[in-house]
């Protein structure tokens, strides 16, 4: 069964646990036999998915089979297109899901650098604060907020996995806690970051509402906007790009936009820069 395969088994078999521990068996020996290492994958006591390597540890709410290097490779084409970290800068990583791109932020940045790892969806956060602490990543600070324009709580659905949850489109069947980036940023008392990447299906404009302050002062950021899946026929709430490249524009980022790339999301992102 070629391994796309597994994912929608496990998608197809959730309440059965005695199959989603077939399903982990068997990638635990298709990633063993791939990389030539001992790749062990289970489903801990939470029933989260743990995919446990000799280089790195990651824990998700749902089959997780990705190596450290595949993580590495997808934060640099994404998030670290226009601007590479370096030893010591300061990351906030808006939408940080699992933590899977914070380990890659964390090693990037190294012992001197901070990442503030803000998740949402209290599922999610769950693994996000596994994967720091199995990890032994000291310098990762996790937040389990909303980054909205407003203090209080937001609506938030509860999608299929941790990448489709959202703020803005589906059942909104839950609160979850809100803040301004602004607020959470004087509160935790760091300095300015460098770098501020965002990826929250569909709820940017709220976060960059609520940012103005660090909006004035940090030098690099990264936006994905999901305009490419109202493209396919998914909510019109989707189409943020226009509104988020305008208010990046009239805070003084200078815009790298439209990636010439075959997948259809690069059309979305932005990426802002000061003083280049």
């Amino acid at each position: 069964m070629p391994f796309v395969g597994f994912v929608e088994y496990v998608k197809a078999c959730r309440q059965k646990p005695l199959l989603r521990q077939i399903v982990a068996l068997l990638a635990s020996a298709q990633q063993s036999f791939k990389y030539r290492s001992l790749v062990h994958i289970y489903i801990d006591r939470d029933g989260d998915w743990r995919n446990c390597r000799s280089e790195v540890t990651f824990v998700s709410t749902e089959l997780h089979a990705l190596s450290f290097a595949a993580v590495e490779e997808s934060v640099m084409d994404q998030w670290c297109y226009d601007y590479r970290l370096k030893e010591g800068d300061i990351v906030v990583d808006i939408g940080a899901g699992i933590g899977d791109e914070a380990v890659v932020f964390s090693k990037l940045v190294g012992p001197e650098g901070c990442v503030i790892a803000i998740e949402a969806h209290p599922r999610t956060f769950r693994c996000l604060e596994k994967t720091i602490a199995l990890n032994g990543l000291k310098n990762i600070i996790a937040v389990n907020l909303a980054v909205s324009d407003q203090e209080g709580e937001v609506g938030m659905s509860d999608g299929e996995n941790y990448q489709t949850s959202s703020m803005v489109t589906g059942n909104l069947v839950m609160k979850v806690g809100a803040r301004r980036l602004d607020n959470i940023l004087r509160e935790l008392a760091v300095a300015t970051p460098n770098l501020v990447k965002i990826n929250i299906e569909g709820a940017e404009l709220a976060a960059l509402r609520g940012m103005e302050q660090c909006l004035q002062r940090i030098p690099h950021i990264a936006v994905s906007c999901h305009d490419f899946i109202a493209d396919r026929g998914g909510n019109s709430v989707l189409r943020t790009y226009a509104g988020a490249k305008k208010i990046l524009q009239s805070s003084g980022f200078d815009l790298r936009t439209a990636r010439e790339d075959s997948r259809p999301w690069f059309r979305y992102y932005l990426y802002g820069s000061k003083g280049n």
